[in-house]
């Protein structure tokens, strides 16, 4: 094949990944033939919902090691990564597109205007001033290497040729989906799930649906593991950024005890338990006629107290 007809640089992947990837090279050398391979019709559909539509774009922890330990699996690969490229130099990368990012409380990074349609449209006008060609439906099965170049086997039918593979295709719960990657002999560790939802199977919390405690510690019961941060309970069990990020933590531990186990809320936050009892029985003694469910303590809600 002639070399004209070979792309440069093809990626696995139209997220975020794939889309910074793709953008990052061409800025490089625009020159490059870039192609974006994507499986499904639309584009970017995680950082639509990011951040619940916000678009949580990285977090301030500018130092490499200490933004590796944020990393529950990896940490010790992303440590060297993050000295070549770290949330600073995310930050930067943004900033030098117009795109301003704003810090919250709990270090996670937001656009000012709170709206992730901000990220897309970025990547979107980046991928066009750089003429990064797109296609949609398009999954990758097969991957080989011939006469000093890949050779991608898609979705109808189609073969790509090109230079540079970039693959940032993202998870999935079947190996399978990686099957191809392993055929060229990459190695493919176990697949644990990560970031989600606490279920329980007997419905228990439905009364209380709806309720959100911003500052809350959720930890399984016989381990060590524990998150602090906003709690949500929904009509299915917990949620909220501190039980999602105690999931990730607790993965491994979770797969090995086939996701069955005891989470524990202390809704106070860090506030122990002797500590609640004192103040309990010392408002006991002032106020001992009070009932707790019309003058909620700790800011609770006082739908948590009935």
């Amino acid at each position: 094949m002639s070399d004209h007809k070979i792309i440069d640089l093809i990626v696995v992947g139209g997220g975020a990944a794939g889309f910074f990837g793709a953008i990052n090279a061409a800025q490089q050398n625009p020159k490059l033939k870039i192609l974006i391979l994507e499986k499904s019709p639309k584009l970017l559909s995680k950082v639509k919902i990011s951040g619940g539509g916000r678009c949580n774009v990285t977090h301030h922890c500018f130092e490499p090691t200490p933004l590796s330990q944020h990393y529950p699996r990896g940490q010790r690969q992303l440590k060297k990564l993050f000295r070549t490229f770290d949330a600073k130099n995310t930050v930067d990368w943004f900033e030098r597109l117009g795109i301003h990012l704003k810090t919250e409380e709990d270090g996670r990074m937001f656009p000012v205007s709170d709206n992730s349609q901000t990220i897309i449209d970025c990547f979107l006008s980046e991928a066009k001033k750089f003429n990064i060609r797109i296609e949609t439906n398009c999954e990758v099965e097969k991957l080989s290497w011939e006469n000093n170049h890949f050779l991608i086997f898609a979705s109808r039918d189609q073969i790509f040729h090109t230079r540079k593979v970039l693959i940032a295709m993202g998870g999935h719960p079947q190996v399978s989906h990686y099957k191809w990657i392993e055929n060229l002999g990459h190695t493919i560790n176990p697949l644990i799930p990560s970031l989600f939802t606490f279920n329980d199977k007997d419905k228990k919390f439905t009364d209380l649906m709806g309720i959100a405690v911003a500052d809350a510690e959720v930890k399984i019961a016989t381990t060590k593991l524990s998150e602090r941060g906003p709690v949500l309970i929904t009509h299915w069990g917990l949620s909220g950024p501190a039980v999602i990020k105690l999931s990730a933590w607790a993965a491994e531990h979770l797969h090995q005890c086939n996701y069955t186990f005891t989470a524990l809320v202390n809704w106070t936050g860090q506030l122990g338990e002797e500590e609640a009892r004192t103040i309990f029985q010392k408002h006991k003694v002032a106020r001992g006629k009070q009932k707790i469910f019309s003058n909620p303590f700790f800011g609770l809600p006082q739908r948590l107290w009935e």
